[in-house]
């Protein structure tokens, strides 16, 4: 994996979790992690 690739995935999971920080608390964000994660880099 590049350099490049990397900081987008790492941008793209601190982009995920700002936008769960507001309808689930932490303990809820495993649940739909990695949900999000498979649909978004799907797309």
């Amino acid at each position: 994996m590049q350099h490049t690739e990397h900081q987008n995935l790492i941008g793209l999971i601190w982009n995920i979790a700002n936008k769960l920080r507001g309808p689930y608390r932490p303990p809820q964000y495993r649940k739909v992690m990695l949900p999000l994660i498979v649909w978004l880099c799907r797309e």
